[in-house]
């Protein structure tokens, strides 16, 4: 136990720092008192707690998840418990304290050391394991230690701009430390949650109504906002049947019509057309018990990482109907990925898998992840409604059944469904394709071709993106607002890895020299999937960096690849009037939707590899470009609502949508 009150200093190492406990911090405090609401106001500086007039001593404990007990040695002060939100801004903690009525208000800025945490013997605590330790009091400069400070543990922290605090009583002047050399005040998220702000009501599609000027809450379940995407149940209904199809179809090309697009033949009726391409997709892709071990073997091998390899942890956005809660979200998706390429690895060398099963069972692998998406989602909306865990459901089955009918669903108390099967589930299952259609390659012609090099580097590429910014995924819409339904089940168990693998599928089933280009032609696509790729990470790096610097949930993490320009310092923003922010800094200062070009042209570039002599390669870039002119327009009319004069604003400021200084 260290007793920072024992010594003039006590300097803490921050690696040992962050495994320490609670504390137990005591404080003289000295107060102004004012007429009606008796607000107390302290600040820490270079001198002791100080304002007008002399208050008696209070003691605050600093306990787990911030809560603070308070026990007054007076009668002005009340002895109940208050709660902290320890709120991380940039380069600095900031506590609050909170109570209604005339209960006082209390602030503590703190900048954090960049080598130790130090306290002041003017402020006596004690530390305890193992909590982990998020805040300090002091920092200790160079002169106050005799040696130069190590580097600071998150180089490049941007510091969070300031929001000014609006009250409806009379407001308390507060005093920054002196060391501070930008004032740091909470978002109007983090007001409303620690009580400093009134919490307005917020437009949940329909779940808050409003009657005579007054919010009326209405259950969360039910959405009664009487509005619908895809085209309602029309729409939803006519994907969940032409998708599966249209998957067999084009195995069915590629299998038997040389990778073209099956057509009847001349004067053949269409019944005799749709009887024989039904023949050759159950003789080509009739699921078996052994693709249906390899499928499920691999899902469950991927819960087993999931649960046991070490990783960080992070928080999602508050849930608005749960009272704000921030679920933790546990990222180790890094260390599950490099450990199935090893385990692959292994099982290949010594015989007992070899990879190349993945692309000689394709189309078996294909039909179980059909089969299986569709039946996950079945067992995901009953389970939801028997355990009376659905969300926003408008009464429609087909719509809802498509949406999805729980928010949030979890299994093993750790294991979040939506973040497993988003991020690991179709981009391993893509590149291990990927992989064993090089394998097969290389088996049969003794070298691998700069095309399927290609496709490995670009689905490592995106598979690795996604696993290396996984903390920063869970602050996405998809995470936040998206339901977990067959739209996300499906395309996650059997859209992405069974159909993003075409020109994939294309190369392995044709000889080299159909498909040889020149070298120019090769080095071309090769830096456009490289410029598309970078533009692509950086651009999502900073809009979910900024976001987390906000919440303060960044986590500087070192996963390869750490691109330039990933975090932005001291970015600009519009603070809008419903308390969020429009990032105009950066990529997306430039054009308001550049990670979905970014995106398209590295479709577009796995495309370009095959080259023209078949339609199938090309499914993807015709698909993936109708799919984000939708979400574009989606995302607009979403923001215009929720942003309204802001976003008008925000266009003046960032004319351009996909292209900068184009369109």
């Amino acid at each position: 136990m260290l007793e920072a009150g024992d010594a003039k200093k006590t300097h803490i190492p921050s690696n040992l720092a962050n495994e320490l406990g609670c504390l137990l911090l005591t404080v003289d405090l000295i107060c102004r008192r004012e007429t009606h609401h008796h607000p107390l106001a302290a600040k820490l500086s270079h001198g002791p707690w100080h304002s007008d007039a002399a208050h008696p001593a209070s003691r605050f404990q600093f306990g787990r998840k911030g809560q603070i007990k308070s026990r007054s040695t007076k009668e002005n002060f009340s002895p109940r418990m208050d709660t902290v939100e320890v709120v991380a801004i940039g380069p600095k903690f900031q506590s609050e304290l909170t109570r209604t009525g005339a209960i006082p208000t209390i602030r503590i800025l703190a900048t954090p050391p960049p080598q130790f945490i130090g306290f002041d013997t003017r402020i006596r605590g004690t530390f305890r394991a193992p909590q982990r330790l998020l805040f300090t009091m002091v920092s200790v400069t160079r002169s106050q230690t005799g040696k130069t400070p190590k580097k600071p543990a998150h180089p490049g922290f941007v510091e969070t701009p300031p929001v000014r605090i609006s009250r409806r009583s009379k407001s308390v002047a507060r005093t920054p430390s002196p060391e501070a050399s930008v004032k740091i005040e909470p978002t109007e998220e983090k007001m409303v949650e620690s009580g400093l702000k009134e919490r307005k009501p917020a437009a949940t599609n329909g779940n808050t109504k409003v009657t005579n000027g007054k919010p009326k809450n209405t259950d969360h379940r039910v959405d009664n906002s009487g509005e619908f995407e895809f085209g309602g149940s029309l729409g939803t209904g006519f994907v969940m049947v032409f998708f599966p199809i249209l998957m067999w179809y084009l195995w069915v090309g590629q299998v038997y019509y040389d990778a073209q697009l099956p057509l009847p033949k001349t004067g053949q009726p269409i019944s005799e057309f749709l009887e024989s391409l039904y023949s050759m997709a159950r003789e080509s892709a009739m699921p078996t018990l052994k693709t249906w071990t390899i499928y499920w073997g691999f899902l469950a091998y991927q819960s087993v990482l999931y649960i046991t390899l070490p990783g960080v942890w992070t928080k999602g956005n508050p849930i608005a109907h749960r009272n704000n809660l921030r679920l933790d979200y546990y990222c180790n998706a890094v260390w599950s990925f490099y450990t199935t390429l090893a385990t692959m690895a292994i099982l290949h060398v010594t015989g007992i898998f070899p990879i190349t099963t993945l692309i000689d069972e394709f189309g078996s692998l294909m039909s179980v992840g059909i089969f299986s998406g569709i039946g996950v989602s079945f067992i995901a909306y009953f389970s939801a409604i028997a355990r009376g865990a659905q969300h926003k459901l408008t009464g429609s089955f087909v719509y809802d059944f498509f949406m999805g009918a729980e928010l949030h669903p979890r299994i093993f108390g750790i294991m979040d469904l939506k973040m497993f099967f988003e991020v690991r589930l179709p981009w391993f299952i893509l590149f291990l394709t990927t992989s064993a259609a090089a394998v097969k390659q290389y088996e049969t012609y003794g070298y691998l071709t700069p095309q399927l090099a290609f496709f490995v580097l670009a689905h490592w590429l995106y598979a690795n993106a996604c696993c290396k910014g996984e903390e920063l995924i869970v602050t996405t819409f998809d995470m936040s607002h998206e339901k977990w339904g067959y739209m996300l089940i499906f395309w996650n168990m059997a859209g992405v890895p069974m159909t993003y693998c075409h020109g994939v599928i294309y190369l392995s089933r044709q000889a080299p020299e159909v498909y040889q280009w020149s070298l120019g032609a090769n080095i071309f696509v090769f830096t456009l999937l490289l410029t598309a790729y970078y533009i692509f990470d950086t651009c999502n790096s900073q809009k979910n960096r900024f976001r987390q610097m906000e919440k303060g949930t960044l986590i500087a993490r070192k996963s390869f690849p750490q691109l330039p320009w990933q975090t932005l310092k001291n970015p600009t923003y519009i603070k809008c009037k419903n308390g969020g922010t429009l990032l105009t800094s950066g990529w997306y200062g430039l054009a308001r939707k550049v990670h979905y070009t970014a995106d398209f042209c590295q479709m577009s570039s796995w495309g370009l590899i095959c080259g023209f002599n078949s339609p199938i390669p090309w499914f993807l870039p015709c698909f993936f470009i109708t799919m984000i002119l939708h979400r574009a327009w989606r995302d607009t009319e979403r923001c215009a609502k929720k942003y309204g004069e802001d976003w008008e604003e925000y266009k003046r400021q960032v004319p351009y949508l996909f292209i900068p200084y184009v369109f």
